[in-house]
């Protein structure tokens, strides 16, 4: 974990700008990969629930690409949590001694769960786990993770969009995707706002529109609604 800052310095920054309440950091998307997730498995049995461990290894199991990435994140998840979770906690005057199960609500949103004895000191210290919020986002060769302990606050989110993936798309295919996501007085603004921009621009305005969605849709727990088939009845539409 101590080499991410430097080999990403935009974590720094966000960091800095984090303040007290929050806590972010990011692995490499790869950091967890067939060479070293029985030993991850191994090495942090003890943080990680049976049942997770076991779904893990049925999954790993399988000859299936898709099912043993999503093992490679779900424990790149956990470690990022597991990194931020005890720090944050102790910011606030919070002793625990035990870690918080990463879960997830019916739609999806992640959870911190923070049951049992392990968790009683903080309870009379005034915790309360509707306070602790987590959000992930992965994209390019970033995995990140942020949490937060906001008292009063309902939800948060966060996303991130690796440009240089859009950055050979053209100009067409931008609108396109715009079209997909921003209801129609939003892209009457967007077309208006990029009549005179460049390539890069328009890149940066569909990409900062498009994270900022995403990242509403996370703190609500919805998910984003944008077409193709994309979203559930409880997504956040365009």
């Amino acid at each position: 974990m101590q080499n991410t800052q430097s080999i990403h310095p935009c974590i720094s920054e966000l960091r800095r700008q984090a303040g007290t309440d929050f806590r972010i950091a990011a692995l490499p998307k790869n950091f967890i990969n067939e060479s070293n997730v029985t030993h991850a498995m191994q090495s942090n049995s003890e943080s990680f629930t049976p049942n997770f461990l076991a779904k893990c290894r049925r999954l790993l199991s399988s000859d299936s690409p898709n099912r043993r990435r999503y093992v490679f994140s779900a424990i790149t998840d956990r470690m990022l949590v597991h990194t931020l979770a005890p720090d944050l906690l102790l910011s606030h005057g919070f002793e625990i001694s035990s870690m918080p199960i990463l879960g997830r609500t019916p739609s999806g949103k992640p959870t911190l769960i923070c049951r049992g004895p392990e968790f009683a000191n903080a309870r009379n210290s005034g915790f309360q786990s509707s306070d602790l919020h987590v959000s992930f986002t992965h994209d390019g060769d970033l995995h990140v993770c942020a949490i937060a302990y906001v008292p009063g606050m309902l939800g948060m989110g966060i996303d991130i969009v690796y440009l240089p993936r859009l950055q050979s798309q053209t100009a067409e295919y931008l609108y396109r995707f715009a079209r997909k996501f921003m209801s129609d007085t939003e892209y009457e603004t967007f077309l208006n706002a990029t009549k005179h921009s460049d390539a890069n621009e328009t890149l940066l305005q569909v990409s900062a529109h498009f994270s900022f969605m995403e990242s509403a849709s996370k703190a609500l727990g919805t998910g984003l609604k944008i077409g193709a088939g994309m979203g559930g009845e409880r997504a956040l539409p365009k």
